[in-house]
């Protein structure tokens, strides 16, 4: 096979120069403009994702509490709380959720233990969460995503105070999650 500069040359030879020139030109502008075709690669490495909120609280409405990630799948966005329910023992849950970044969506399973406190004084609630995550779907550049890791974390929960106590309904939330791990993103 002839190198491509050295086909052209030969091409320019004889009848339809001008043209065959023109033709070799455009194509190899082309190249040199758009690049040259390349192969995507996928992304491995450390994952981190920082879930933080601080705001009021609706428990039959959870907030879009705030995610940065960092790692293959990087970028600030919120997460969605898309289900939760208890666990298979005392003080476990599991939950699905998703994260809604600049490049895509990614969606999330938790499973882990809570320990809650509760100050009667400053009627607080301290709930500390620890467990495991996984990756299990994604959309756009994190269409085929894949990961796992692990979180830890707290959320705060604030009631009113009462003239006998306090109120049975949640007034306001702070969350600090951090969750890490590996991740592949990309094709």
């Amino acid at each position: 096979m002839k190198p491509i500069l050295g086909s052209l040359a030969t091409q320019s030879r004889g009848r339809g120069k001008g043209k065959k020139v023109r033709v070799a030109a455009a194509v190899l502008t082309g190249l040199l403009m758009l690049g040259l075709p390349q192969t995507a690669s996928a992304e491995t490495g450390a994952q981190r994702f920082h879930v933080t909120y601080s705001g009021p609280f609706d428990p039959s409405d959870p907030p879009e509490r705030r995610v940065t990630a960092a790692g293959p799948i990087r970028g600030q966005g919120y997460e969605s709380l898309i289900s939760e329910g208890p666990g298979p023992e005392p003080n476990t849950f599991q939950a699905t959720t998703e994260f809604v970044l600049p490049d895509g969506r990614v969606f999330l399973a938790a499973s882990g233990t809570s320990e809650s406190r509760f100050n009667p004084h400053s009627c607080t609630a301290y709930i500390r969460v620890t467990g495991e995550w996984i990756i299990r779907d994604g959309t756009a550049v994190y269409q085929d995503a894949t990961g796992k890791g692990s979180f830890e974390g707290h959320n705060i929960v604030f009631f009113q105070r009462t003239s006998s106590g306090c109120s049975q309904q949640p007034d306001r939330l702070v969350t600090n999650l951090r969750l890490v791990g590996t991740a592949t993103a990309g094709t």
